[in-house]
């Protein structure tokens, strides 16, 4: 700041900028749907790597492309994306209610934790980058809160343990000299106003135990108050008092596998450790919430809304009957629910994708899903006898029953499945009542495989016996749930509403899959006809192979072109195109085509992924589906659509302003400036700015009727630069030297 004049005079200082012309818009993220094994539904989730995919939205589906397209994305260059998970109403969410004894009933439901992908919470990340998902972020909170359900068969295999723990243990100072209704206790450590604190006392062959609530606690002292001289009645003052706190151990596990445990929970929901909200923040799988109820004749009623949360404050934490109860349950009712997907549940997916402010891409691996059945498990032969082993046979023996969970939730018995445990006498098949027997088997804990070609697979530990009396342990399967593959209308439909900002919102483009992994040049063709003018969908063929043990899976190559896309934004700006950037996590293509069959694809808009001996696979290609000629590369409208949403965010602050020249003239330099940036990175055409771009904000196209109405008009003309895609070389001979011309 200038120092303030002292003397009478004329002092010049030159004006600051109302608003600096900021940074060109992000074009590299793309906005992916598609099946999941869990996670939210229909709901964006940031997802900057596949560990962090498979934290939120779990592992491979088996029959879905979602996880294999974002693989490609992140390997090929990308570096965020967002991801939404397609369900229909079937899908059901695991839950189950703890026994209750009292007013309230515990609850516990597979869900899913915000905080745990919190955008505030990441080091490290851009502030630019992280303002559009944080907008989205604190739009999801308003509209669910911290958690949402998390639906499917995945959650099945939840349970949850809670066990009875004390995080404080002490007695009383027995010449203490708290006067009223107060103890002097020996430590303070592990109690807090909000602590239910057991009080205990021998009488003979009897215990007096108390539970109480502190109403007070004087630390500096060592004194904790009562609400009463009754908490202390019953009590010998010439003899301690043992106190503990009473808190709740949690464990969460997944598919018998321990996967989160909370060491000391308190009932009381003011306390620093609540169990609530605790597990409401910090656990990953599950929340357990208690639901305040009202006896009726014959039962009991759930209360809720304003009710509820009064009966809630009214709580005695105190009592026993309202704490959790201990013991160990399992969650059930998980349904995929995807029998019945259809394309309504996609544009339903759509349309929360224009929600999304700095997505630019829009991809739908799984809409081109193909009608494949799981492939069938492969049953070993069992391990024949050796008659010279000596050695003594184990005694034990297992148990056991097979459930299985159907698409309705209901649970019945599954005949078939092959039971496989590491050792002798290890191997079984279920009969029809679900019932197997392994003996004998090895002593103590085994690892068993559960398959069956219509469940999800299960490998879950399981404890033997040497009694054979013992009843069976049982094991439940979920039923895998395909979805149907989408009909070529349905698919048409699914693709024209990726590209139109009616439905997935303003400067977006779709990244668009062939039908099939068969598909030839003609069915290619016939496609991108069917299309028609889609100056905003980017049609790219043919489908990938990927390694693996198989010898390649097909895959549609959305993911790994929105990589490419990434990865060449990323490295030199969003006027150069993802093609001639070789592709990753690829080994080939499930059409080779060469310079003749693209001749045919590319005139159509075809963008080919070509394999170059050396060289890998590259996407070679960078038009769009337009029919007309100024935009039917890639490069041009995606630039442009980048260079409208930086303006209109640059230019936002000006609404209201002063109707006058002065705010005319601040809009065209500023706009100017932000272009002359641009043209200095070589985003823009031209030698000069002046041969680039050109902006009009003057009297001549804001005549006195408009300015009157508050109506600022702002004209601007770029000159986006345009891939080279034939380059000519010709060579000759001139006098004693090589002359080589390019030309284009």
């Amino acid at each position: 700041m200038a120092p303030t004049p002292l003397a009478p005079g004329l002092y010049r200082q030159p004006l600051a900028p109302i608003r600096a012309p900021g940074r060109l818009a992000r074009g590299d993220v793309p906005a992916m749907c598609g099946y999941a094994v869990r996670g939210p539904v229909n709901a964006p989730a940031r997802i900057y790597s596949m560990a962090q995919f498979e934290a939120v939205f779990g592992p491979s589906t088996g029959y879905g492309h979602l996880w294999h397209a974002l693989k490609g994305f992140f390997e090929t260059g990308g570096r965020a994306a967002y991801v939404l998970r397609i369900a229909t109403g079937a899908t059901g969410t695991a839950a189950t209610a703890l026994p209750a004894a009292g007013n309230l009933l515990w609850k516990a439901r597979a869900s899913f934790p915000w905080p745990m992908i919190d955008p505030r919470k990441l080091a490290g990340l851009d502030a630019a980058e992280a303002a559009g998902w944080l907008q989205v972020f604190e739009r999801q909170l308003a509209r669910e809160g911290a958690r949402s359900d998390d639906p499917g068969s995945w959650g099945n295999g939840l349970s949850l343990r809670i066990a009875r723990t004390a995080l404080a243990r002490t007695e009383t100072i027995i010449d203490s000299v708290a006067r009223g209704p107060a103890s002097l206790l020996r430590s303070l450590a592990g109690i807090e106003a909000s602590s239910v604190l057991e009080l205990t006392q021998q009488h003979g062959p009897s215990l007096h135990r108390v539970l109480a609530v502190p109403a007070g606690i004087q630390r500096e002292r060592s004194v904790v108050r009562w609400d009463s001289e009754s908490v202390l009645d019953g009590f010998d003052p010439a003899r301690p008092i043992r106190v503990g706190s009473v808190e709740f151990e949690v464990q969460v596990f997944l598919d018998a596998v321990p996967v989160q445990r909370f060491a000391a929970l308190a009932p009381h929901p003011g306390h620093s450790l609540a169990l609530v909200p605790t597990l409401q923040s910090q656990c990953r799988d599950l929340a357990l919430l208690p639901v305040p109820r009202l006896p009726v004749p014959g039962g009991w009623i759930e209360a809720a809304g304003e009710q509820g949360a009064a009966l809630l404050a009214r709580v005695d934490w105190a009592d026993p009957r309202n704490w959790p109860p201990e013991g160990t349950v399992a969650l059930t009712g998980g349904t995929d629910g995807l029998e019945q997907v259809g394309a309504m549940h996609w544009l339903a997916a759509l349309r929360r994708v224009a929600e999304l402010p700095d997505a630019a891409l829009v991809a739908c691996p799984d809409a081109v899903l193909a009608a494949t059945l799981p492939p069938p498990i492969a049953t070993l032969a069992a391990e024949p006898v050796d008659c010279r082993d000596l050695s003594e046979r184990p005694t034990s023996r297992l148990v056991g029953q097979v459930l299985g969970i159907g698409p309705d939730g209901r649970i019945h018995p599954v005949a078939g499945v092959d039971v496989d445990a590491a050792g002798p006498g290890g191997r079984a098949v279920t009969g029809t009542d679900g019932g197997f027997v392994l003996d004998p088997v090895s002593a103590g804990v085994l690892a068993l495989r559960l398959r069956h070609r219509e469940y999800a697979p299960l490998d879950v530990p399981a404890q033997s016996s040497a009694f054979h009396d013992t009843d069976p342990v049982l094991f439940t399967l979920s039923r895998l749930s395909s979805p149907a593959p989408l009909g070529e209308e349905a698919l048409l439909t699914v693709q024209l509403a990726m590209s139109d900002p009616a439905v997935v919102g303003g400067y977006k483009m779709a990244l668009l899959d062939p039908p099939g992994p068969e598909d030839e040049v003609d069915e290619l063709l016939g496609w991108a006809a069917r299309l028609g003018d889609c100056p905003r969908g980017i049609f790219n063929a043919p489908w990938l192979l990927l390694p693996d043990a198989a010898g390649g899976r097909p895959c549609p190559p959305c993911g790994h072109v929105a990589g490419a896309y990434a990865a060449a934004e990323l490295a030199g700006g969003i006027h150069h195109s993802g093609a001639n950037r070789p592709l990753r996590y690829v080994q080939g293509a499930a059409l080779a085509i060469d310079d003749q069959r693209q001749g045919l694809l590319n005139p159509a808009g075809v963008n080919a992924v070509r394999i170059f001996p050396g060289a890998g696979l590259r996407l070679y290609g960078t038009r769009t589906l337009a029919g007309e000629p100024q935009w039917q590369f890639t490069t041009v409208r995606r630039l442009v659509d980048a260079i409208e949403k930086s303006i209109e965010r640059i230019l936002a602050p000006i609404v209201f302003e002063p109707n006058h020249q002065f705010t005319r003239n601040y809009v065209a330099s500023t706009v100017e400036t932000f272009l002359g940036r641009l043209h200095r990175a070589g985003a823009l055409a031209g030698p000069t700015p002046e041969a680039s771009f050109r902006v009009r904000s003057d009297t001549a196209n804001n005549p006195p009727g408009q300015r009157d109405a508050g109506v600022l008009l702002v004209e601007v003309d770029i000159a986006p630069t345009v891939p080279y895609e034939f380059i000519t070389f010709r060579i000759g001979h001139a006098y004693d030297a090589l002359s080589i011309t390019e030309e284009s």
